[in-house]
């Protein structure tokens, strides 16, 4: 990673009190940007549980531990951080929350790029029980209307925040206490009083709901501080005294109903909050002067507000359907004024709600037992997973010579060309912050012109590299050329050590970096493989095919694996089986059904495909080779759907030098690329999923050994890697 400068560009605020649960997450999240020229601090405020040896274990000189003899609370904490950072734009982000990897850089280029935008924020999902929901865009884009919807309540989060800290510089200090639990909206309208703010569209962080955040712990307090904000910004606008008990409770109603949304009690309170709404806009559009089109989307805005607290009022029954339907007797309301089915369904809503019984308290399911199979001879166990984190897309690459696919084993097929094409895919994985772990076999490891195009790509930490065991191009040459020895599992231990050894020493000695991931040439999986990646240092194996059968041809038995990762006894290594599963309306086919499926005689029978188009049964796996993009986002969307966590896509290097049966033809290799572009647009932006990065499949003290240069870490990697 990048040395951290005496005067980082970003510095980057997290306060955390007893946070064990999440906070490695998103310190993660944090070191995971592809911006790096940041540091982290992390203001532990006086937690009593582990969260100080968390922070120990996490080797990363970008990351500064300040700690408070007792607990100060957030506004405390983020204050003594904000005394320590010597970056020139400070972000945030909650010790329970994440960031997508891009963040930072797309805030970072949106400042440099308006010198008078003073701080920006991001739209944020939500993140509750592992489920990831997109809000709406709740800020507008210009900054004027964002100004304007500020006087309704606070649309920009704290955690997705990013200011100039010569802002802060201007007022003398960072949050006041006085306004704690709406400390980041009085900070917002401080800054509004020197320039203008912003917020992007995009979701780039995800904010994490649960029973112990502090909106959903202080929620009257949170309220009571934002009426007082807003009764501030209110009397300045309109010219009163902030004092004055009617403007008070007007803005206690904004806080209560608008921000807090809480139900209104009546009518009354309707056309009262309308009568609020329609002096600021007058008052903000005297003082702001703003053009015909941002007065038609302020209006809109004000229109939307007020109507969205009469349909919480009308299904709740508070007020009548009638009734709210007059609306506030404001031009604003008339010109939002919904259809008088939606309202009808409102009032459904509150019938409903006064005659059936109110649903009764959540009941989280029991998870199951971790399942032991049989893998390769080796008893493995499915790892646990938290149903509450967000599922992630790992990329693995099977960087490889450009064999003949149709032909035997040859050793002399060891052409790399196509690597020089890879870029065209990374370009992909560098849009969503992606990192690709190429698993690379001798051939690529062993030429110039098979590893330089890897080296740019580990230089800006784009990717990492891994071994990828072919035995019949991989030294040295014992055993004779045939199917079953194509598998490295069936050769001899000693050999198959061997091999793995020189094909590290080949990666180490040209790439600078030891591998800690693997992936074994044709899923060849043997009874002493892990043995032998344990002694290796490597963590991590990518060898496993779900429900696939590869007996007939020599190799492993993966009927019983399921597309979850797995821990070896030990604890040594943990592998990840590539996503595959059944789709279809039959449930997944037990052993002796899926070998006949997967048999000679099936296939030539065209069964699979018949079962497949009947909608039946359909093996699929994430790889754009030789599967259509409408069954990969099906395949994503069920595996999110059964609770997946870790999803895999992978492809081999030749396809895009146009050399498998899968890419053929600039025109393949295009549709090539649009499906992997389609594979991340789904997963990143529909799903909401997150680029999972490498390092978060290692052991703490193995993230540092990713990259190249990192001596004191590879040196580590070299002994057995327990997770």
């Amino acid at each position: 990673m990048r040395a951290v400068t005496p005067r980082p560009e970003i510095s980057v605020l997290m306060p955390a009190y007893n946070a064990e649960r999440y906070i490695r997450q998103s310190i993660h999240s944090v070191l995971s940007q592809t911006f790096e020229d940041f540091e982290l601090l992390v203001v532990d405020d006086g937690s009593t549980d582990t969260t100080p040896e968390i922070l120990a274990s996490v080797r990363d000189p970008r990351l500064r531990v300040l700690r408070n003899a007792t607990n100060l609370g957030v506004v405390g904490a983020l204050n003594h951080g904000m005394a320590e950072a010597r970056g020139r734009l400070i972000a945030r982000l909650d010790a329970d929350d994440l960031c997508h990897p891009t963040r930072f850089a797309r805030q970072h280029a949106f400042l440099a790029a308006r010198p008078s935008i003073l701080m920006v924020g991001t739209n944020m999902s939500v993140l509750e029980a592992g489920r990831i929901r997109f809000t709406r865009p709740q800020a507008d884009p210009d900054p004027l209307v964002l100004r304007w919807m500020l006087h309704l309540g606070n649309p920009i989060g704290h955690p997705s925040m990013m200011f100039r800290a010569e802002a802060v510089a201007r007022f003398g200090h960072y949050l006041q206490e006085a306004y704690r639990s709406a400390e980041d909206f009085d900070f917002t309208h401080r800054l509004l009083s020197h320039g203008d703010v912003a917020v992007l569209p995009d979701h780039l962080v995800i904010y994490r709901q649960h029973a112990q955040n502090v909106t959903r712990v202080r929620r009257d307090e949170m309220t009571d501080r934002t009426a007082a904000v807003l009764r501030r910004v209110h009397a300045d606008l309109l010219g009163t005294d902030p004092e004055d008990s009617h403007l008070a409770r007007e803005a206690g109603l904004v806080a209560t109903h608008l921000v807090a949304r809480h139900p209104v009690p009546d009518r009354a309170t309707l056309v009262q909050l309308g009568a609020h709404l329609t002096r600021l806009l007058d008052a903000f559009a005297r003082r702001w002067n703003p053009d015909e089109r941002q007065l038609a989307r302020i209006r809109a805005t004000a229109g939307r507000t007020w109507w969205r607290s009469a349909e919480q009022a009308i299904a709740g029954g508070q007020v009548g359907a009638a009734t709210g339907w007059r609306g506030a007797g404001q031009p604003w309301t008339e010109e939002t004024r919904p259809h008088p089915i939606q309202v009808a369904r409102w009032r459904a809503a509150g019938l409903a709600r006064a005659v059936l019984p109110a649903p009764g308290p959540r009941t989280q399911p029991v998870p199951p037992a971790p399942r032991r199979i049989a893998l390769a001879g080796v008893r493995v166990e499915e790892e646990p997973h938290p149903a509450e984190d967000p599922p992630s897309l790992y990329v693995v690459v099977d960087t490889e010579a450009e064999f003949d696919w149709a032909g035997g084993f040859d050793r002399s097929l060891t052409r790399v060309t196509a690597m020089r094409e890879q870029h065209r895919a990374q370009a992909v994985f560098d849009a969503y912050g992606a990192r690709p772990i190429y698993v690379i076999d001798h051939p690529v490891a062993s030429q110039p012109e098979g590893w330089e195009p890897l080296r740019d790509i580990l230089a800006r930490r784009a990717g990492v590299v891994g071994a990828h065991l072919h035995p019949w191009v991989n030294p040295p040459f014992e055993e004779p050329i045939s199917e079953r020895n194509s598998f490295a599992g069936n050769l001899p231990p000693d050999l198959e050590a061997r091999k793995l050894r020189s094909l590290v020493a080949a990666i180490e000695a040209n790439l600078g970096v030891r591998p800690l991931f693997f992936k074994a040439g044709r899923y060849g999986l043997g009874p002493h493989t892990f043995q032998t990646l344990a002694q290796l240092g490597i963590a991590v194996d990518f060898s496993i095919l779900p429900l696939a059968d590869l007996r007939p041809r020599g190799g492993p038995d993966f009927r019983a694996v399921r597309a979850r990762p797995y821990r070896v006894p030990g604890g040594e290594v943990r592998t990840i089986p590539m996503s595959r599963t059944q789709l279809g309306l039959l449930p997944i086919l037990p052993p002796p059904l899926l070998r006949a499926l997967q048999s000679g005689r099936a296939a030539r029978l065209h069964v699979p495909g018949l079962l497949a188009r009947a909608g039946l049964a359909n093996l699929v796996t994430l790889t754009p080779e030789g599967v259509p993009v409408s069954e990969l986002l099906r395949l994503i969307d069920t595996l999110v759907r059964r609770g997946h966590k870790t999803l895999v896509l992978h492809y081999h290097s030749p396809s895009l030098g146009m050399m498998t049966p899968y890419v053929r033809t600039p025109e393949d290799r295009a549709a090539f690329l649009r499906a992997l572009e389609a594979v991340c647009r789904f997963f990143f932006e529909t799903i909401g999923g997150l680029p999972g990065h490498p390092a978060d499949l290692l052991p703490p003290r193995l993230r540092e050994a990713l990259w190249p240069g990192s001596a004191p870490a590879a040196a580590a990697a070299r002994q057995p890697a327990r997770l």
